[in-house]
């Protein structure tokens, strides 16, 4: 009888006890647990969606443009091409329609561009500060590409994200749509010509 009533205690405990621990692999904290699967956050591009995303940014938003607006010989127009949001592939962009490069690449030859500019002295107008604007299309037929494209609001982050950690902080969204532009090799200041030796 009393050895029954031990048992008993003793499987009641067990009822109690056992389900707190649970099993290894079900306890966040131990080796065992089964990561969670992570989802992929994407925003669909919409001038409304970039407006709200970005307006922390310290980015402008182009919204008109004057018709008797100058062309300015030294524009720079980044335009994404390859979605990185999904996690599998990097993220593409170009600058004035040059083939497709990563942004890392991108950042490289901005840096460039930008450098060439300060030896050259090419400063924006009435202020002594070098150029180093850049524009990002997002004008309607970009848009309408970057839906087919998979790209989306988070490849604008990430992108400007880069350009700002680089010291690129001149940074214009487009939503007007652009004209020509120029190639690069036109955009950079004209070498010293060099001094012959005797």
């Amino acid at each position: 009888m009393k050895n029954n009533h031990l048992v008993t205690i003793f499987t009641l405990l067990m009822a109690i006890v056992l389900p707190g621990f649970g099993c290894a692999s079900a306890q966040p904290g131990s080796n065992n647990a089964q990561p969670k699967a992570t989802e992929t956050k994407t925003t669909k591009v919409t001038k409304d969606n970039l407006k709200a995303r970005l307006t922390g940014k310290n980015v402008q938003f182009i919204e008109t443009r004057p018709d008797n607006e100058k062309p300015n010989p030294l524009f720079l127009l980044i335009k994404i091409v390859g979605g990185g949001a999904d996690g599998k592939t990097p993220l593409t962009t170009t600058l004035n329609n040059e083939p497709k490069q990563e942004v890392s690449d991108l950042v490289k030859q901005l840096r460039s561009i930008f450098k060439s500019r300060e030896d050259q002295g090419v400063f924006l107008e009435g202020k002594n500060e070098v150029d180093k604007r850049v524009t990002i299309a997002a004008g309607e037929s970009d848009i309408a590409n970057f839906d087919k494209e998979k790209i989306y609001v988070e490849d604008f982050e990430k992108l400007i994200d880069e350009l700002q950690k680089s010291g690129i902080d001149q940074i214009s969204i487009d939503f007007v749509g652009t004209g020509t532009v120029r190639e690069i090799d036109d955009l950079m200041p004209p070498a010293p010509p060099k001094k012959s030796t005797p």
